[in-house]
């Protein structure tokens, strides 16, 4: 997207934490997990699987929750427990600590910190009642077992962290590059070699990426004269149209494998006449083509019986009905990956299980709605083969499936991905450590619950090589110190955006784990020289590091590293101010040879003759310089001349360089995907207009926003690219007769950014809009457009997921009605200032949405609390609620929040004043993962900030309390338990300086304190 905040529509894009999730989702062919299509045996002598169930501690467990059938042990009632608060001495308060372990299956924790008052934090009163039953022959009992597991060493794949996972391609692991019967096409039609080539023996064929968007219909007449082909991969070709596609695929009947990720013209009659023809196919990867539903799926499966990897990410359309004939049909499947599908239930999802028990080896169920019951389920039935499971940002799975997969899949399991799923806790990542002694591949980032003993409990995973423990707000770095000297095999470690890690880690990664060969330490604040350059000149293969944002790191670090890791292919180096020309110099001096990322943007630091010596760096994939204001044309003429393999540039608010370097670079860079100009703002179209280049382009992702560009500019980017991402704000020379002119090219667009762009209304938006039918993220914000836009938008993008309309003043409660009713699938509505819409318009979207998890009506004034009770029991995925100046809002729509709302994160209510204390007491009873809370011009008082505080203590990042009534008890016990808060506003509150002063000196993560 070029941005890589969660709606990618935020003016400042510069994160460095998912930079390498853009080239993941353009090449879905070489940075996934591999999959092997060898069998894999499962021992006969292997105990019969079980369910673990989760109680309080004081109740023992009972017969009736180990029953032998599945079937009943789904009628178990799981019970929540919230961790409880006493106050002390009336001024400030502390979580009640954890019980005393009383199981043997949990250990007492060896370390407990000390000194780590301030740092105290609630954890979940849970506790699973693990056993383990054998049925035997006598009808009325059951024998108790152990398993112990065998350590049969498992082959290590290598797996990008940022990148959402689907099953790989398999015929990029059967053949060698030398083999004569692979074939890549790079090209052109008329080469008399590849006309030979293709006749011949062929039976793997492959498009390579300067070849991608020059796929079109005669290449595709020609690659159908292979009458042998087995295999063929067309991942991101867009520009062969279905209809030919349809017709001369009967040809291909020996296909065994074909991958169409990215083909967004692939419809329900393409995969009929695949099924009809290709009877011996084995694998399809059909990830992001959005036009197939269920249909298409039930033709394909229902004659192609014989598939073994089915991949279906983004498939949005899908419902129970293609799930149901999967598993209807299907005998063999080994690999599923249904990512991002919503409409599955377990109706269908407990399938899975039951027909693919002996034969299912990948499961990948990214960002969906599936539950505990079928994930245990699965974990059960497919215990002998199961390998691979990825659950990762599945806001319904708990302990207890996850402590099934431990006990049952623990002789097998290689790889767990369990990203952002929130209520995880120590009495299930400890089972992990105790039964999963093969896995190679754990990430756990963003689960906020996990303590030091979560940590600790990894121990005898060694093995790991992989470990991703990023975003722990919780955790101490002498935890992971602890066990870093029992995983010797560790090669890669993530640690981005834990405030607590310091040196210490580093040095002991220097000493424990000299075999690493990526690390990522950015965002980590305390991280510097003392610890890097020991470390650089102890590990032998780094490969990534990265340290952006780091002000303690100098020249001296980045010199060692450059003397000493010459073989370094990433490096992240945005917002390091302390380091210079030196560094840069030093960077390209001596990686020349391996360099295939580099980011530097945010800093001004560099002169021109230093940035110009990038050009040195001749493998450079991506690069990124924005905000380095001393780059020139010269600059980016030479990169563009010697660094021909770049895949993305980011070049934003250069403000010495124009339009002038555009054609030669374009020419020059045919693997460019992503082209951030946006900021420079004397870039005009005027030498892009009318420019025709030799190749078509590769530009999948543009953005020209807050500069000078054009129609011309636009249409020859637009006419020679495929574009699936257009980014134009603030562009004032965009107007309704450029929309018209650039809308017959503009199919391809799923995400379109045209807000602040003051000379558009509805004639030219309308008429863009009409022509984008796979269009998921838009933004008009600032714009003349009004109800005629989104019901255009409601007819013609159904599968819209984003919609910003902020401070359109023509919106009405018409046109948020038919984006309810019309999008289903809708995730973000920002409809600030949008002042004449009503409650009737937001209850329909809490009907419609249910998907919804950012809700921002900022100022307006006619939304009043009926309408926030309807989202609170309609919408309860809700993760951020801005309501500032919605004046009508009251005690009860706030409390309704926190009944319902449970993962609210962010809330802002300023200027509510009928807002009460007792009702942001419930907030911060309830919500117990808030992470910003702006409470300005409310009548919130110590009890309800007190109650946050203690509650969501570790997470609270943001405090705006301007203009409550709160006293210097809440301060005393924000300093006591907010740790990692970076932003407090006090301003015009009775506060005293002693009360300030306690503050600075106890949370050294503050950056931005506001008082009097």
């Amino acid at each position: 997207m070029g941005n890589n905040n969660e709606d990618g529509l935020n003016n400042n894009n510069n994160n460095n934490n998912n930079i390498e999730n853009r080239k993941v989702k353009l090449n879905n062919t070489g940075d996934e997990i591999p999959f092997s299509m060898g069998n894999a045996s499962s021992s006969p002598s292997a105990p019969p699987p079980y369910q673990p169930s989760i109680q309080p501690l004081y109740q023992p467990p009972t017969q009736n929750q180990f029953l032998p059938q599945y079937q009943q042990q789904q009628q178990q009632q799981q019970q929540h427990y919230q961790p409880q608060y006493q106050p002390i001495n009336n001024m400030s308060y502390q979580p009640i600590q954890q019980q005393q372990q009383q199981q043997s299956n949990f250990p007492p924790t060896q370390y407990q910190p000390n000194n780590m008052n301030y740092m105290a934090s609630p954890q979940p009163l849970l506790q699973p009642q693990i056993m383990t039953i054998q049925p035997t022959t006598f009808s009325n009992s059951q024998t108790t077992t152990t398993t112990t597991l065998s350590n049969q060493p498992l082959q290590t794949l290598y797996i990008p962290i940022d990148s959402e996972f689907y099953p790989s391609y398999t015929p990029q692991f059967l053949y060698k590059k030398d083999d004569e019967r692979t074939y890549g096409i790079g090209t052109s039609l008329k080469d008399s070699s590849f006309n030979e080539m293709i006749n011949n023996k062929i039976t793997n064929i492959f498009i390579k990426t300067r070849m991608i968007p020059q796929v079109n219909d005669d290449l595709l007449n020609t690659i159908v004269n292979c009458k042998n082909l087995e295999h063929l991969n067309l991942s991101g070709c867009v520009q062969f149209s279905s209809t030919l596609f349809s017709k001369q695929i009967s040809r291909l009947n020996q296909l065994k494998s074909l991958n169409l990720n990215g083909c967004q013209q692939i419809t329900n009659d393409n995969l009929c006449k695949i099924s009809n023809s290709c009877k011996h196919l084995e694998e399809i990867h059909l990830n992001g083509c959005n036009r197939v539903d269920d249909q298409g799926i039930v033709d394909l499966v229902s004659k192609c019986k014989k598939i073994k990897i089915l991949s279906m990410s983004g498939l949005n359309l899908l419902t129970d009905r293609s799930m149901t004939m999967i598993c209807q049909k299907l005998q063999d499947l080994q690999s599923l990956c249904i990512n991002h599908i919503q409409w599955f239930t377990e109706k269908s999802l407990m399938l899975i299980g039951k027909k693919f028990k002996n034969s299912l080896r990948c499961f990948y169920a990214y960002n969906t709605l599936i539950t505990d019951s079928v994930l245990s389920d699965i974990a059960i039935n497919c215990s002998s083969q199961l390998s691979v499971i990825n659950v990762s940002k599945c806001k319904n799975i708990t302990n207890t499936s996850i402590a099934t997969i431990a006990i049952n899949c623990g002789k097998m399991l290689t790889k767990l991905f369990l990203q952002n799923i929130e209520c995880l806790s120590i009495h299930s990542i400890s089972l992990l450590g105790k039964y999963c002694t093969q896995l190679t591949t754990l990430r756990l980032d963003g689960c906020l619950n996990l303590m030091d003993d979560s940590i600790q409990s990894l121990q005898p995973l060694e093995r790991l090589k992989i470990l991703n423990l990023s975003n722990l707000p919780k955790i101490n770095e002498i935890s992971l110190i602890r066990i870093l000297p029992s995983l010797k095999d560790l090669e890669e470690l993530y640690l981005y955006e834990n405030p607590r890690f310091s040196d210490l880690t580093i040095k002991q990664l220097s000493i424990s784990n000299p075999r690493i060969t990526s690390l990522r330490v950015d965002k980590t604040v305390f991280v510097s020289d003392a610890s890097i350059i020991p470390f650089t000149n102890s590990v032998s293969y780094l490969r990534v590091l990265n340290l952006s944002g780091l002000q303690s790191i100098h020249d001296s670090s980045i010199m060692a590293l450059a003397t000493s890791q010459k073989f370094i292919q990433k490096l992240y180096l945005s917002g390091c101010k302390s380091i210079g020309n030196d560094s840069l110099f030093a960077i390209t001096g001596h990686m020349s040879s391996s360099l295939e990322v580099l980011k530097i943007d945010d800093s001004h630091q560099f002169t021109e003759e230093a940035l110009s010596s990038i050009s040195l760096l001749k493998g450079l994939k991506i690069l990124s310089i924005s905000h380095c204001v001393h780059t020139t044309n010269n600059t980016i003429d030479l990169i563009g001349y010697n660094c021909r393999e770049l895949e993305q540039l980011y070049m934003c608010k250069l403000p010495m360089v124009n339009d002038a370097v555009l054609p030669a670079l374009l020419s020059n860079l045919c693997k460019l995907k992503i082209l951030r100009i946006d900021g420079c703002v004397n870039m005009t179209d005027r030498s892009l207009t009318g420019i025709r280049f030799l190749n078509r382009l590769c530009l999948e992702v543009f953005n020209c926003s807050d500069s000078r560009i054009g129609c011309g500019g636009l249409l020859t980017i637009l006419q020679q690219s495929s574009i699936r991402e257009l980014y134009a704000w603030n562009c004032d020379y965009i107007t309704d007769d450029i929309l018209k002119t650039i809308a017959n090219d503009a199919s391809s667009i799923q995400i379109l950014r045209l807000d602040g762009c003051k000379n558009i209304s509805d004639k030219g938006v309308r008429t863009l809009i009409q022509r984008c039918p796979l269009l998921r993220i838009l933004n008009i914000s600032n714009t003349k457009s009004s109800d005629e836009t989104l019901q255009t938008v409601a007819g013609y993008c159904k599968r819209l997921k984003k919609l910003y309309a902020n401070n359109c003043t023509k919106i009405t409660s018409s046109g948020i009605s038919a984006i309810a009713y019309q999008c289903n699938e809708l995730t973000i509505l920002n409809a600030s200032r949008c002042a004449n819409i009503t409650d009737n318009a937001i209850i329909d979207i809490s009907l419609k949405c249910k998907l919804l998890k950012r809700l921002i009506l900022n100022y307006c004034p006619k939304i009043t609390s009926q309408a926030i009770i309807r989202v609170s029991v309609g919408c309860q995925m809700l993760k951020e609620i801005s309501l500032k100046g919605c004046t009508n809002l009251d005690e009860m729509g706030v409390l309704s929040l926190s009944t319902y709302c449970k993962r609210l994160q962010y809330i802002d209510f300023t200027d509510c004043h009928l807002v009460t204390d007792l009702s942001i007491l419930g907030i911060g009873r309830e919500c117990l993962l808030l992470k910003s809370v702006i409470l300005t011009g409310t009548a919130a008082q110590d009890n309800g900030v007190i109650e946050i505080c203690v509650r969501s203590n570790v997470n609270i990042l943001t405090l705006d309390l301007e203009r409550t009534r709160i006293s210097d008890r809440a301060v005393q016990i924000i300093a006591q338990m907010c740790p990692a808060i970076k932003n407090l506003n006090l301003l015009n509150t009775q506060i005293t300086p002693q009360s300030i002063d306690s503050v600075k000196h106890t949370c050294f993560l503050l950056t931005n304190l506001q008082s009097k």
